[in-house]
């Protein structure tokens, strides 16, 4: 009877107990206590998918691995064996959870030594997912130590699809964190990734079906028969929810980009104001897309109804302008700076798109003619901004006056005012409408660029200068003669520094076949920003000599007598200017003697230029012999007697003329040659 009897076909958990007090060693007892455990959990498994063995009575055994571990515990407390203690409950543990794998008639039951291993419970768990066991796979994630929130999302999802929003809730409410910290983190990051797709799934969600009539009621006499915006699907009901997550446990720049999604601006703005958004969650959420989607004027309306005087927005409208000028969107930032006023801001705009600052630069003076109309709207601008700024002042001073009055009337008794026109002093009623002007401003000044108005007046001259000076040479240009006469490159304009501006002035004497007309308006020009003339005549002097253009180089020294600036030194300069450009060939030769004959008052400086461009290095290149080279040096020392510095500027054209050089050491006042080629001819010329 005993070979027929063993403990594997007639366990008895009294009978194991038994025998084992009769053992010496409590911590191996308990290690063997939780062996049997661990094979009788092997006789729960299903002997085909989905079929339990009915010659197992799978309560019964559970009831004995859960009497084994328990006796197991108490003998690893009699020891103080904490570690084993916790392996103890550890097992408790995953044999309730065989209890409800056996409870939900699972097709797959593990054993504790699978539900030990990590690989093993993850794909137990998933594969419990894929079944729509979503409860036990949080209990396998809970009991085996995984990752519960990705159950939990992916519980919540299956309520949503199912249309149980407020069951959805209470699974979420497992995954996320509120008031979720401003710091990314990976953490962080994972929770705005799952709350995008929980919105996003909303979002995109077809018809709810509901479970029962009873929530199909529910629904439809929550939800709002009408869309909640006139740009967006949703219904009451799925935009609540959206907003209950976003509240809950998103960012503000979330719930902003969610709100200007479905065109809710209004809501939106007024968010902002309340809970006092940083400016970059609103640059983010609100101006980037609604410049995006061209939305930008409808924001700045809601922002204005909002807060009529603007002041509340003063930081937002600052970054808003930061925002469009760093990322080059300058027809919006340019849109922006008419709403909120900033006249002398948009008007500096305007001077851009007409320079070409912000796109393409102007090749020609017929596409910089076309571009005039900016500088028309910058002078309207700039007016504006004059009212605008003495529209304050006046304010200023009636407030102070009245405040005065007031505080007077207090002591001193005063009679009524007349019948008529309201004084400064009269207190206005409210049936007198407050004075409005023009530029009244609707963003605080603190938002706007204050200028001085003699500043603002100078830009105006400026812009109609520059305006005359665009018809002119667009009308010039156009001839063939006239364009060819312009230097290449890009067109200057008098917004630049004054070296510009002087080439704009150069520029207008050039184009003009006559002078006379081009002369007046380059006069203009050097009044109004106090440049140098001479080094607008002589860099135009210069340009006619080199292209031989002498009847036009004639016409500007008669505008220049005609003038008080035309002094014989300053018609000399000119002069000397235009000589110093004249081409070296036999057809130029008269008219450079022609220049020189011109010349009114030849100081020292000026006849011993005059003498060193005449004898220039080429006719020492073209003498024949070392003697005739020598003559002419000869002869050059002759003319320059006593003015040792002409002779030693002369020699610098020789430096690289090695011959010329030993022949120069041979002619009288030879110390003097030497005395430069010793090095000592920057003191002279200095001194």
């Amino acid at each position: 009877m005993q070979d027929d009897f063993y403990y594997d076909q007639a366990p008895s958990v009294g009978l194991c107990l038994s025998i084992l007090t009769l053992h010496s060693r409590e911590q191996v007892c308990g290690r063997l206590l939780l062996q049997f455990a661990e094979t009788m959990s092997t006789n729960l498994q299903p002997i085909a998918p989905g079929v339990l063995n009915e010659e197992v009575d799978h309560y019964l055994v559970i009831s004995m691995m859960q009497k084994l571990v328990f006796n197991a515990k108490l003998r690893f407390m009699q020891v103080g064996d904490m570690s084993s203690v916790e392996l103890c409950d550890t097992y408790l543990s995953q044999v309730e959870l065989l209890r409800l794998f056996v409870s939900e008639h699972c097709n797959y039951i593990p054993s504790i030594q699978e539900l030990h291993k990590a690989d093993t419970a993850r794909r137990l768990r998933d594969r419990l997912l894929e079944d729509d066991r979503p409860h036990l796979a949080v209990e396998v994630s809970t009991k085996c130590n995984l990752d519960t929130h990705s159950v939990w999302a992916a519980w919540g999802k299956a309520c949503l699809r199912s249309g149980q929003y407020q069951a959805a809730r209470e699974k979420f409410r497992h995954c996320f964190v509120k008031n979720i910290s401003s710091k990314m983190s990976a953490s962080t990051s994972a929770q705005l990734a799952l709350l995008g797709s929980v919105i996003d799934f909303i979002e995109t969600s077809p018809v709810i079906h509901m479970c029962s009539t009873a929530e199909l009621l529910d629904h439809a006499a929550a939800s709002d028969p009408q869309p909640v915006g006139l740009n967006t699907h949703l219904d009451s009901v799925r935009f609540a929810e959206c907003l209950h997550y976003l509240h809950q446990y998103g960012t503000q720049l979330q719930l902003l980009q969610f709100l200007e999604r479905h065109n809710m601006l209004n809501k939106a703005c007024a968010h902002v104001l309340d809970k006092d958004v940083s400016p970059e969650a609103f640059m983010d959420g609100l101006v980037e897309p609604s410049v995006r989607h061209g939305n930008l004027h409808d924001l700045l309306e809601q922002m204005q109804t909002l807060d009529p005087t603007m002041r509340q927005w003063t930081s937002y409208v600052m970054v808003m302008c930061r925002f469009l000028a760093k990322d080059r969107m300058h027809n919006s930032l340019y849109n922006l700076q008419l709403f909120v006023k900033d006249y002398v801001r948009a008007a500096m705009t305007c001077i851009k798109f007409f320079v070409g600052d912000l796109g393409k630069p102007c090749r020609s003076y017929a596409e910089m003619h076309k571009r005039l109309p900016w500088l028309r709207r910058a002078k309207e601008h700039f007016h504006l901004a004059i009212d605008q700024q003495q529209w304050a002042e006046s304010t200023a001073v009636m407030s102070m006056q009245w405040s005065r009055t007031t505080s007077m009337a207090s002591t001193v008794p005063m009679s009524p005012p007349r019948p008529g026109k309201l004084s400064i002093y009269d207190a206005p009623s409210e049936a007198d409408p407050a004075p409005e002007s023009p530029s009244s401003s609707t963003a605080p000044a603190e938002a706007r660029k204050s200028m001085q108005p003699a500043d603002i007046t100078r830009h105006i001259n400026t812009i109609t200068l520059q305006m005359e000076v665009t018809e002119f040479l667009n009308r010039l240009s156009s001839s063939e003669a006239a364009s060819a006469s312009l230097p290449p490159g890009s067109l200057p304009t008098l917004f630049n520094r004054n070296a510009v501006r002087e080439d704009v002035a150069c520029r207008v004497i050039i184009v003009d076949q006559n002078v006379d007309e081009g002369f007046k308006i380059a006069l203009k020009i050097i009044q109004d920003f106090r440049l140098s003339d001479m080094r607008v005549m002589t860099k135009a002097a210069r340009h006619f000599s080199a292209t031989g253009d002498w009847q036009r180089l004639d016409s500007i020294l008669r505008c220049m007598q005609s003038l008080v600036m035309a002094s014989d030194k300053s018609s000399d300069q000119v002069l000397l200017a235009a000589i110093s450009a004249v081409p070296s060939d036999s057809k130029s030769a008269k008219q450079l003697d022609r220049l020189i004959g011109m010349l009114r008052s030849l100081d020292s400086k000026a006849e011993e230029k005059i003498v060193i461009d005449r004898w220039d290095a080429a006719a020492l290149r073209n003498a024949l012999d070392d003697s005739a080279k020598k003559d002419i040096l000869q002869q050059l020392c002759e003319e320059c007697l006593g003015q040792t510095q002409y002779v030693l500027s002369f020699l610098a054209r020789l430096e690289k003329n090695k011959p010329c050089r030993e022949i120069a050491q041979t002619v009288e006042y030879s110390s003097v040659f030497i005395a430069h080629l010793d090095g000592q001819s920057n003191r002279l010329l200095s001194g």
